[in-house]
């Protein structure tokens, strides 16, 4: 093959660098390699772990003994559910990126001593467990605020859902879902205008079940409730907004809505839909705004209102 300028070129380098190249002895005293960087957490970020972990030991406490606390059927299903969620979420904030998971960076302490129940009836194990969430929303809704991105902000977000609906026994935590991963920020307006889109599309699936239901039924009363709190959802997001308002799109409902059992079902999937939208709205932007953090907590009563159930990680949404 003839060799052209370039490939000349090429092996002159090659062969003045081999040229000079000294006999491969290492001399002289090696350097200390550096100490390694210890990895480290916001305050906010550790005070939502502390929490976590806690919350999670009294679930496990409760999960250990339900004899104890006299658990039915019912609340033993609800407390291992209840379990396996809280142990998911210990997972994210043990590494040092919640958001993408991994190694455990920051362990758990471990007891001095076995916990008893903090129960002796289901009443009691609710009542404990609503307090601790109680106290641990102001410190997902700081810790929120403090974060640097809408990934690390819907986390929190997601945590303070999740514990909240994980309070009706009757409807405990389901298992699958999305997880926290990365994301880009969409931007308010860009959350704004798909909130919107969901908004309509539950009134719309509203009106429907409405007009469809007999006048007795009883999901007439709580879906007239709702039709109205939504409709006052949408003028605050509609006043919220600051570009022109989104052209309104078909949608496709969840199913032929022409039972009430339909109805009920598709309401609940509108909702969650719904829910995961404030949440990344309220993940946006920089918002952090605990008006918005409401409407998420907001919309877990009403999935619950028509027998819906939340995942472990309620506003991630996978990629499709």
């Amino acid at each position: 093959m003839r060799a052209t300028r370039r490939r000349l070129l090429q092996l002159s380098l090659v062969g003045a660098v081999a040229g000079c190249t000294p006999e491969p002895t290492i001399r002289g005293e090696p350097g200390s390699a550096p100490d390694p960087v210890e990895p480290t957490r916001s305050p906010e970020a550790e005070a939502v772990a502390v929490w976590v972990e806690r919350f999670a030991a009294l679930v496990g406490t409760l999960a250990a003994a339900p004899d104890s606390w006299g658990a039915d059927a019912v609340h033993s299903s609800w407390i291992s559910a209840l379990q396996a969620q809280s142990t998911a979420h210990v997972s994210r904030v043990v590494a040092q990126d919640p958001v993408i998971g991994g190694a455990t960076v920051f362990p758990v302490p471990s007891p001095t001593a076995p916990a008893e129940p903090p129960a002796t009836t289901p009443k009691d194990a609710l009542a404990a467990l609503t307090s601790s969430v109680a106290d641990g929303v102001p410190v997902l809704q700081s810790a929120s605020a403090a974060a640097d991105g809408a990934s690390e902000r819907l986390l929190y977000i997601s945590l303070a859902a999740a514990s909240t609906a994980g309070l009706s026994p009757g409807l405990p935590p389901s298992d699958g879902g999305a997880e926290p991963a990365p994301f880009d920020d969409p931007g308010g307006d860009a959350a704004l205008e798909v909130t919107l889109s969901h908004v309509w599309a539950l009134l719309r699936g509203l009106e429907l079940g409405l007009g469809r239901l007999g006048s007795s039924d009883a999901l007439q009363k709580a879906g007239t409730e709702r039709l109205d709190s939504a409709k006052v959802l949408r003028n605050d997001l509609l006043a919220a907004l600051t570009g022109e308002v989104p052209d309104v799109e078909v949608w496709e409902f969840p199913n032929a809505l022409s039972t009430a059992a339909e109805i009920r079902s598709a309401w609940a999937v509108l909702e969650g839909n719904l829910l995961n939208a404030l949440a990344a709205l309220a993940a946006a932007g920089n918002s952090a705004e605990p008006a918005r953090l409401q409407d998420v907590l907001d919309q877990v009563k009403w999935m619950h209102r028509w027998g819906g159930r939340l995942p472990h990680w309620p506003g991630w949404v996978a990629a499709s």
